[in-house]
């Protein structure tokens, strides 16, 4: 389940409680640089949507993908890496 913590039981009372206008879940993907945010959004999304390789600084702008989770809109924001 990878630590998703939102259950359809959670969601469902969110549902019914009038929020008519759904907003989308937003989560960022960070870390440092050759760590595997690029390989972990596209396993994710179970495609190829963002670039990634061994050179490290490949993705250099923020990256963001809609996707569905759980009938859900979630915003994937891929990340450059963080250098210290």
């Amino acid at each position: 389940r990878l630590g998703l913590v939102m259950t359809n039981d959670d969601y469902n009372v969110k549902k019914k409680r009038g929020d008519e206008a759904e907003k989308p879940l937003q989560l960022a993907i960070l870390g440092r640089q050759n760590v595997g945010k690029s390989t972990l959004v596209n396993s994710l999304l179970k495609q190829d949507r963002v670039i990634t390789g061994e050179t490290p600084g490949l993705t250099r702008d923020s990256i963001t993908v809609t996707w569905t989770w759980n009938n859900r809109p979630v915003r994937l924001c891929d990340t450059a890496g963080i250098r210290r």
